[in-house]
């Protein structure tokens, strides 16, 4: 089976700094031009409710004649206004229902008079009512986007600038050329198909930079299918099924106990310089821990992709799990690590990376994937640290395991896929388990390495 999947990327080229005054003059006039325009749509879309392009279309000429803007412009004020109210509905819509599960919760505990209950339903409702989405503004500048008819991204031979962004202006049937910087991985990624570019003023660096969204599309010649489950204490859990046998790949956090250490001293330092004010300090290594987190998970994501190709991955995504651990539940540390634990981005860069290796990645929920049992589907289950064991059917395995095949069994169902499995004969459900002698579960599994049969007796606990 051939699978096509699509790579997206965003290459950042910052604008020169020998760049001319006359130029910068230009695109400074016209970003406030196009921030002014973008408040002006946004005003009339959160008063009317307007979701859809054919709505706020009617508003266009009103726009056009209070801006000078030309049409293309004015399209590019439009699509971002609409964006930032879509973005902000959506939020507040999540935000209602759940506002909603939680005063339904509180009735059936008020009911049943359980007093503990009513105290944790109520301290969780206070803080979800705190935290309601507020409506979308305009208070800096807003990124330009542009597509063929008022941009284009152009190759030179000059030996200096061999990238520039020619861009059109406010003043009509004129356009000017914007020199970029480029460096050896944006030079290799701008052979993809360039799907258009904004320009974004990065507060930050204080600088113009060129945002250059590409793709490119790969064929997976589908081998194996395999689910992922990510953790804290094993950073990624991963069970493959190919050509009739069964895989796992464990990334124990210890594995990289470097990386940690540095975080918490870091942590302390700057906890340190918090509690002393040293507010000079603090601006220094104000990203200095951001990067080296985000680096970190860069280089573990394309780590474990290199062990996985032509493959259909799934990857667990603990969604609203931060909710669990709320502030008063009695377990402080735990929350602690969770609130530090960035799955959505590491995630997607996971993601990135499997296509990158020739694969098809995509996020699947994993509700109840720890508790369930991958062999029966049933809850009536045990699970201590490592160890998980069902009361249904005598299953023992390792937790981590379990979890992955769950995620690995709701992938194939969602895309369909499972009856596919079945007619091809692969044994999902076999996972890797201790011997008749009661032997320890293993703590890591560091290379890929042939399941063994499920074990059935008492659990070893």
């Amino acid at each position: 089976m051939t699978v096509t999947t699509t790579i997206q990327k965003t290459v950042k080229l910052p604008v020169s700094h020998e760049i001319t005054k006359r130029k910068l003059d230009r695109i400074e006039r016209l970003s406030a031009r196009l921030t002014y325009a973008i408040s002006l749509y946004l005003d009339i879309v959160i008063e009317k409710g307007i979701t859809t392009r054919k709505e706020a279309n009617a508003y266009q000429k009103t726009i056009a004649e209070r801006t000078g803007l030309t049409s293309a412009f004015i399209q590019c004020a439009r699509d971002r206004a609409l964006e930032m109210y879509r973005s902000y509905k959506r939020l507040h819509e999540k935000w209602k229902k759940r506002v909603e599960e939680l005063k339904k919760s509180l009735e059936r505990a008020r009911a049943k008079e359980n007093k503990n209950g009513i105290r944790k339903l109520e301290r969780k409702l206070k803080r979800m009512m705190d935290r309601e989405p507020s409506p979308p503004s305009v208070n800096r500048k807003q990124p330009i986007f542009f597509d063929r008819r008022i941009g284009e991204i152009v190759f030179s031979t000059c030996k200096k600038f061999r990238v520039w962004a020619k861009i059109s202006t406010l003043r009509r049937h004129e356009t000017i050329y914007i020199p970029l910087l480029t460096y050896p991985y944006a030079n290799r990624h701008l052979k993809w198909k360039i799907k258009g570019f904004k320009l974004i003023y990065n507060y930050n660096l204080r600088r113009w930079e060129v945002h250059v969204t590409i793709e490119k599309e790969v064929e997976v010649h589908v081998k194996g299918y395999a689910g992922i489950d990510l953790g804290m204490k094993r950073l990624a859990y991963v069970k493959q099924v190919s050509e009739g046998e069964n895989r796992v790949l464990s990334i124990p956090k210890e594995d990289h106990h470097h990386f940690f250490r540095r975080m918490h001293e870091l942590n302390n330092r700057i906890a340190r310089l918090q509690r002393l004010k040293k507010i000079k300090v603090l601006k220094k290594l104000k990203n200095k821990r951001r990067n080296i987190a985000r680096d970190f998970r860069r280089k573990l994501a394309k780590d474990v992709a290199s062990h996985i190709t032509n493959t259909i991955v799934f990857v667990g995504y603990p969604k609203n799990i931060r909710d669990e651990y709320y502030r008063g539940n009695g377990n402080k540390l735990a929350r602690k690590r969770l609130n530090r634990w960035a799955f959505k981005e590491f995630g997607d860069i996971l993601i990135l990376k499997l296509k990158e290796n020739e694969n098809h990645a995509i996020f699947v929920g994993e509700v109840y994937s720890t508790k369930t049992c991958c062999v029966c589907g049933s809850t009536n289950t045990i699970v201590e640290d490592r160890s998980f064991y069902c009361k249904n059917c005598d299953t023992k395995l390792d937790r981590d395991e379990n979890a992955s095949t769950n995620i690995l069994l709701k992938g194939l169902k969602k895309t369909g896929l499972d009856e596919a499995m079945l007619r091809a004969g692969a044994a999902v459900t076999q996972p890797l388990s201790v011997d008749d002698g009661g032997e320890e579960l293993p703590e890591h599994t560091t290379s890929l390495q042939r399941a063994t049969p499920v074990v059935k007796g008492r659990p070893p606990f």
